[in-house]
């Protein structure tokens, strides 16, 4: 019976531990919608960020295993402690935080539930992901994604785009 128990506890640990998430910052408070700059597939308690001024005022979280929690900070580093957001936002699932007027510069995920903000004293810019995906509405009001990286335009340039109203040329971008 213990061996049981340690085997599915074992199992469970080692599935959480290949988890990815998205992490995405939006630029519109209301429900995660407008433009976003993602983090796609970021790894457990790795930083998310800086987002890009106009972004972090709503940040979806997309895959959350269960037992998970997202978090954001004020602080472009997941730093320190002191700029730590209290997202509340477990798994598993998709979740959506709104600021309600707090704008978050950097976001990440780790394990529990306890709404703690984690921190690590000594996060560098090398533990940081940068965005490597952009998301935009569509003509339709579909939300369309773009890798960014690999030569192609950068996150700036994208939304450049986006906000000359050129949705013709990102939608020659588009991944889905």
């Amino acid at each position: 019976m213990v061996k049981i128990t340690q085997v599915t506890a074992f199992i469970a640990a080692s599935a959480l531990s290949v988890a990815a998430v998205d992490v995405c910052f939006y630029s519109n408070t209301l429900g995660c919608s407008g433009t976003a700059g993602c983090c796609n597939n970021l790894a457990v308690n790795l930083c998310c960020g800086p987002a890009a001024s106009g972004l972090g005022f709503s940040i979806k979280y997309i895959g959350l295993p269960d037992i998970t929690t997202g978090q954001a900070w004020s602080g472009d580093r997941c730093s320190p402690a002191s700029t730590g957001i209290r997202t509340f936002q477990n798994g598993p699932g998709d979740r959506c935080w709104t600021g309600g007027g707090l704008r978050a510069a950097s976001g990440a995920w780790t394990f529990g539930t306890g709404g703690r903000v984690a921190n690590s004293s000594n996060t560098t810019s090398t533990e940081c992901q940068g965005f490597n995906a952009f998301k935009y509405s569509d003509a339709q009001g579909i939300e369309q994604t773009i890798q960014i990286g690999g030569g192609g335009p950068s996150f700036e340039e994208l939304q450049a785009l986006y906000v000359a109203g050129n949705l013709s040329a990102l939608d020659a971008l588009k991944d889905n």
